[in-house]
C-alpha cells in the first residue's frame, strides 16, 4: 500500500506539471532577481561612456533627410524610444546601457574641422577624414543607401568636401558593402579615386561567406535578431551596434586599387599620411589599422571596441587568433601609446584624451590575451572546452571596465574557440570519438528518464526553481526526440526566454529569443543560397562552390572532363569529375577533354546553377558546345539547388546517402 500511496503522489505531482508546460513571455521572479542583482554593474560604470558618445554631436536624420528604400524609410527614427529610462525586467541591466549608448544617432565631430563619423544608422560607422582638398572615407557601411545618407549629412552640415579616396579596414560586408553608395556620391564623377584595403581583402570577401553561406546566413538570422520586435521584450541592440541596416538594401563588393601588404605601411594621400598597420586573422582574415599622425588619431578596425568581440562568432567564420589580437593591439601602444590623443573605430564611440586612450587600449589588448591564455593554461591541468567555458573567469580589472564586458563576445564561448584553435573540437574522452546524431542520442535520453511526460516534468521542475540552463538542456532532448511535443516546445521557449531576458551579451539574447519564436511558431530558418553566387567571383571560386552542391557518394561512377573558355573574362579552366569529386584548374586545358564549352560568365553561372539549360543557351547562341553533351546533361542534372530552409531549434529530417 505504500509503494502504491508513493506512486499516486508521484503522479500527483506529475501531471500537473505536464499540464502547466505553457509558454511565459514574462519576466520570472529569477529573471527579476537575477537583473536586480547585475544593476550595480552598469551603475558602476558611470557616465563618461554617455559623454563621449554624445560629445560632438551635429546633427541627426529628420524626415526630410531620412531617405525611403522600396517604399519604406531607410531609417525607423523613433526606434528607439522605448530604451529611455530604467531597465525593465526584461534585459540585462548592463546590455541595456550599452543598447542606449548604440541607439545615439547622427553626425559627430570627432577632432574639430578634421574627423567626422556617422554613427548609428548602421551597425557599423563610417568615417569621414578631412584630406588637403578634400574627404578620405574609412569604411562605407553595409548598403549604398546608408553611405549615401551618411554622405548626404556630411555635405548639409560640414559641405561638399570632394571625396579624395575610401579605404577598407576590413572584409566583412558592413564595412564594404556601401562602396559603391559613397562612390556614387561623389560630386567629382570624373576623378579616379584610390580604393586601399588590406592584403587579401577582396579574395577574402567573397569566400569567407561563400562556401559556408547558407548555414552562416541562418545563424546570422538568429545572432542579429531578424525577425524579432524591435522592443523590451525583443530586440535591443546589436551589442557591436544598434542593428543591421533595418530595410531592404543593396550592397557592392568592388576590388581595391591597392592592397597594405606590408606589416606596417605609409601612404600620402592629397596631403595627408595614413599609417596602416596589418592585423590578418585578427577579428577578420584581412584586416587593418589606420593611425593618422597629424590628427593623433587611431581608427582602430574591429580590433579595439566598446565591448569584448568574438574569437568564434555564433554566425559562424573561421576562428580568431586571441594571441595575435592582443599583439596586434601591443604594436599600435608601442608606436603611439605617447602620441595618440583620439581612439575611433569602425563600431560604437570614441574616446579621448591620452591617458584615457592608453588605459581603453591595454585593456582591450589584456583582454583577448588573457582569454587564449588562461584557455592553455586550464587545458594544460586537463581541463576540457565544456570545463574550462565553466570556469574561465576575467580578473577584476578587466571585467570591473566597461568597455571588456559581454555585450557582443562572450569569455565562455571565446574559451572554447581558443581551445578548439590549437586542439580541434575533440576533447581527448573516447566517448566523444563517434557520438551518436544528436535525434537519436535525445531518443534513448529520453526513453532512459522514462518518456517525455517525465522528462517534462523533470524540466518543469527546474524550471520553477530558476533552473533554466539544464531545463533548456533536458526540453532540448525533448524536441529533438519528438518534434511534435508542444508542451516541451513551450517550455523550452519559456526557458529560453528567461535566459535571453537574462543575457548580458546581445548575440546571445537574440539566439535565445528568436529559438523560443521559431519553437513556437514552427516557422524554419529562410535563407537564400544564390545571393553568395555573385558576379564577384571568380570561375574557379564559383565551380569550387559548385563541388559542394553534389552528393559525390550517391553519383561516383560517371567521370567527365570540361574545357571552358570564358568569352568575356577571357579565362580559360579545366573542370574535372572524378571519383565523386569535382575539381577545377585555373588557366588550365585538358588535352583530351569529354566536353568544351564557350560561354559568358554569367551564362557560365546560370548553366551550372540549372537556372537554364543547354539547349535554350544554344538556341540564343550563347553557348558553343563541342564533345558528350548527353554527358554533361547527365552531370548537370547532379548539382542540386542549395538547401535554404531547415530547422535549428529542432531535428533536420533524417539524412540518407542516396
Amino acid at each position: 500500500m505504500k509503494k502504491k500511496s508513493l506512486l499516486v503522489s508521484f503522479f500527483a505531482w506529475i501531471l500537473p506539471s505536464v499540464v502547466l508546460a505553457q509558454y511565459s513571455a514574462e519576466p520570472s521572479k529569477y529573471t527579476r532577481a537575477f537583473n536586480d542583482s547585475v544593476a550595480h554593474v552598469a551603475a558602476a560604470f558611470g557616465d563618461q561612456d554617455f559623454k563621449d558618445a554624445k560629445r560632438g554631436f551635429i546633427a541627426t536624420l529628420d524626415v526630410k533627410t531620412n531617405p525611403k528604400v522600396n517604399g519604406k524609410q531607410l531609417y525607423d527614427l523613433h526606434s528607439w524610444d522605448f530604451l529611455k529610462g530604467e531597465a525593465p525586467a526584461t534585459v540585462n541591466p548592463v546590455l541595456w546601457r550599452q543598447a542606449q549608448l548604440n541607439s545615439l544617432t547622427g553626425l559627430y565631430e570627432v577632432v574639430p574641422n578634421k574627423i567626422w563619423q556617422v554613427r548609428g544608422i548602421d551597425i557599423a560607422n563610417i568615417t569621414f577624414i578631412r584630406s588637403k582638398t578634400g574627404v578620405i572615407v574609412i569604411d562605407t557601411g553595409t548598403s549604398s543607401e546608408s553611405a549615401q545618407t551618411a554622405y548626404s549629412l556630411l555635405k548639409q552640415h560640414i559641405g561638399d568636401l570632394p571625396l579624395r579616396a575610401v579605404v577598407i579596414t576590413h572584409s566583412h560586408i558592413d564595412h564594404f558593402g556601401g562602396l559603391q553608395g559613397i562612390l556614387q556620391s561623389r560630386t567629382n564623377l570624373s576623378d579616379s579615386i584610390p580604393i586601399i584595403a588590406p592584403q587579401d581583402y577582396f579574395n577574402n570577401s567573397q569566400t569567407e561567406n561563400v562556401l559556408a553561406g547558407i548555414p552562416m546566413s541562418a545563424h546570422s538570422k538568429f545572432m542579429f535578431g531578424g525577425t524579432l520586435p524591435r522592443n523590451a521584450k525583443g530586440f535591443v541592440t546589436a551589442g557591436l551596434g544598434s542593428s543591421l541596416s533595418q530595410t531592404s538594401f543593396t550592397n557592392t563588393l568592388l576590388p581595391a586599387t591597392r592592397e597594405i601588404a606590408e606589416s606596417e605601411e605609409s601612404i600620402v594621400i592629397d596631403g595627408l599620411q595614413l599609417d596602416f598597420w596589418s592585423a590578418p586573422d585578427s577579428e577578420a582574415p584581412s584586416e587593418m589599422l589606420v593611425y593618422i599622425p597629424q590628427y593623433h588619431a587611431l581608427q582602430s578596425a574591429e580590433d579595439i571596441n566598446h565591448t569584448l568581440h568574438n574569437l568564434l562568432t555564433p554566425r559562424g567564420a573561421k576562428i580568431r587568433n586571441g594571441l595575435l589580437w592582443s599583439k596586434y593591439i601591443d604594436n599600435v601602444i608601442s608606436k603611439y601609446g605617447n602620441d595618440v590623443e583620439v581612439s575611433l573605430g569602425s563600431h560604437n564611440w570614441p574616446v579621448w584624451d591620452n591617458k584615457n586612450v592608453v588605459t581603453y587600449w591595454e585593456k582591450q589588448r589584456d583582454l583577448y590575451r588573457y582569454i587564449h591564455d588562461h584557455t592553455l593554461y586550464l587545458a594544460n591541468k586537463g581541463y576540457t572546452p565544456d570545463d574550462i567555458s565553466h570556469y574561465i573567469k576575467l580578473p577584476r580589472a578587466l571585467a570591473s571596465y566597461s568597455a571588456d564586458r559581454e555585450y557582443y563576445g562572450s569569455v565562455s564561448f571565446n574559451a572554447r574557440s581558443q581551445y578548439e584553435l590549437y586542439f580541434g573540437f575533440f576533447d581527448g574522452n573516447p566517448a566523444n570519438l563517434n557520438p551518436l546524431s544528436p535525434a537519436i542520442e535525445s531518443k534513448k535520453i529520453v526513453e532512459a528518464i522514462g518518456g517525455e511526460d517525465k522528462a517534462v516534468a523533470i524540466a518543469q521542475k527546474a524550471y520553477d526553481l530558476g533552473d533554466y540552463r539544464w531545463a533548456s538542456t533536458l526540453l532540448n532532448k525533448v524536441v529533438f526526440a519528438n518534434p511534435s511535443c508542444q508542451k516541451a516546445r513551450n517550455l523550452l521557449a519559456s526557458a529560453y526566454t528567461q535566459l535571453g531576458y537574462q543575457a548580458e551579451s546581445a548575440p546571445w539574447r537574440n539566439f535565445y529569443l528568436t529559438g523560443a519564436k521559431e519553437l513556437l511558431s514552427k516557422d524554419n530558418v529562410k535563407t537564400f543560397g544564390k545571393r553568395y553566387l555573385s558576379s564577384a567571383l571568380s570561375s574557379n571560386q564559383f565551380f569550387d562552390v559548385i563541388a559542394t552542391r553534389i552528393n559525390g557518394y550517391a553519383y561516383d561512377q560517371n567521370d567527365l572532363n570540361i574545357n571552358i573558355f570564358v568569352t568575356d573574362s577571357k579565362e580559360m579552366l579545366s573542370v574535372i569529375y572524378k571519383n565523386g569529386v569535382l575539381s577545377n584548374r585555373k588557366g588550365s586545358w585538358i588535352e583530351k577533354s569529354d566536353v568544351t564549352l564557350e560561354i559568358t560568365k554569367g551564362d557560365l553561372f546560370t548553366l551550372f546553377t540549372n537556372e537554364t539549360n543547354v539547349e535554350h543557351l544554344r538556341s540564343q547562341n550563347k553557348l558553343k558546345v563541342e564533345g558528350d553533351i548527353e554527358r554533361l546533361n547527365e552531370f548537370l542534372s547532379h548539382i542540386e539547388q542549395p538547401q535554404t530552409n531547415f530547422n535549428i531549434v529542432e531535428p533536420q529530417a533524417s539524412y540518407t546517402l542516396h
